[in-house]
């Protein structure tokens, strides 16, 4: 069954708002673990030399209220790319828009594919755990 937030960014940050809220950190291990997501955003740079390659991209900046007190700011991600998609990520110039698929990671607590940490400090962070991230055709979904 494929789910709306699985096809867009925002849907997907109103849902990890909702199970912040709730304050069951076991949700997001039901909710996302091995997932497939097809999004959008720009490609804002290329790390395809390292031993783990990935990009980083943008995506619209949304505010979270996670309960609690606590708020988050998400504006994109670091996507781990696989080795065999290197080549294709290194022809998107920087800027570009792009349309992706990626995999949340089959997980399960502490390193939930999705989590809501609180840092000393106070700020919050909220960590998405994706890999094989590769182009796909606009027409195909995100």
């Amino acid at each position: 069954m494929s789910h709306d937030w699985t096809k867009d960014w925002i849907a997907f940050t109103d849902k990890v708002a909702s199970i912040g809220q709730c304050g069951e950190p076991s949700e997001f291990v039901n909710t996302f673990s091995g997932a497939t997501v097809r999004w959008h955003g720009v490609l804002t740079e290329k790390n395809l030399s390292e031993p783990a390659p990935s990009v980083e991209i943008d995506t619209a900046e949304v505010s979270l209220d996670l309960g609690g007190g606590r708020t988050a700011s998400l504006s994109g991600f670091a996507l781990p790319v696989a080795d065999r998609e290197v080549e294709s990520w290194n022809s998107v110039p920087l800027g570009a828009e792009v349309h992706f698929e990626a995999q949340f990671v089959s997980s399960s607590i502490p390193f939930a594919a999705v989590e809501v940490k609180t840092l000393s400090s106070g700020r919050t962070l909220v960590m998405l755990r994706l890999t094989d991230g590769r182009l796909i055709d606009p027409g195909s979904g995100g």
